[in-house]
């Protein structure tokens, strides 16, 4: 199972849709979770692109202003969607393989960049996890730092990042660890800012299902954001 998650920073432009369908192309991922897509809407033509041409089950949150937005979807060959759902901050769909019959939920999530609606994004998502029984994988861009070193200057929010680590406690999720580079976002400036703000993170019982599990950070295409793969 390949799931790909990339803050794209827009999806709207021509030259950003075919850098998506040449990744998706190269990388053949069997669920694709977008963030900051900034559209209301998808053409099914388009949406059919990036499946290339596979039958898939897509669903969308509209951006709020001039930001945000997310898109999901899920092979039909692999997996049957019985539950969709969704609140401010995430997107999620509760999935049962099509070869072993075993359900998990696939989360999607872009955490709020302002600092004093983070707290809110942290419980809704903790009470969202708390709340299934499922085995699960959530990812995206949490725009939230776990370690000083996560950032490529020392200037990090510690009651945040304390808040992070202790959601990542409280809703007993593991970390996958990333290979290929260090950060995954950068303000592309001449003395650039870099940090670690894109994740995925699994339950004990979705790596048991997985085992042999590995992040990739792919290389950083148009976005300020690398995707990752999850393979």
């Amino acid at each position: 199972m390949k799931i790909l998650f990339w803050n794209i920073r827009g999806l709207g432009a021509a030259g950003r849709r075919k850098q998506l369908v040449e990744l998706c192309q190269q990388h053949n991922p069997q669920c694709i979770c977008l963030q900051e897509t900034i559209r209301h809407s998808f053409r099914p033509r388009e949406l059919d692109n990036f499946a290339r041409g596979f039958p898939f089950f897509w669903s969308w949150i509209p951006p709020d202003g001039h930001s945000g937005g997310l898109l999901i979807g899920a092979s039909k060959d692999l997996v049957e969607v019985e539950v969709e759902d969704h609140g401010v901050f995430y997107q999620s769909l509760h999935l049962r393989n099509s070869e072993d019959d075993a359900a998990w939920m696939l989360i999607n999530v872009y955490g709020p960049v302002q600092d004093d609606r983070k707290p809110e994004f942290l419980q809704e998502l903790q009470d969202k996890i708390k709340s299934t029984p499922l085995q699960l994988i959530v990812g995206g861009d949490f725009n939230l730092v776990r370690r000083i070193e996560d950032k490529s200057s020392s200037n990090v929010n510690h009651r945040l990042m304390d808040a992070f680590n202790e959601f990542v406690e409280i809703a007993e999720l593991r970390e996958l660890c990333r290979g290929s580079s260090r950060y995954t976002w950068t303000n592309k400036q001449l003395a650039p800012v870099q940090s670690v703000l894109d994740r995925v993170f699994v339950s004990n019982s979705w790596e048991d299902m997985f085992p042999l599990v590995r992040v990739q950070t792919l290389l950083r295409i148009g976005s300020d954001h690398n995707p990752l793969l999850v393979d």
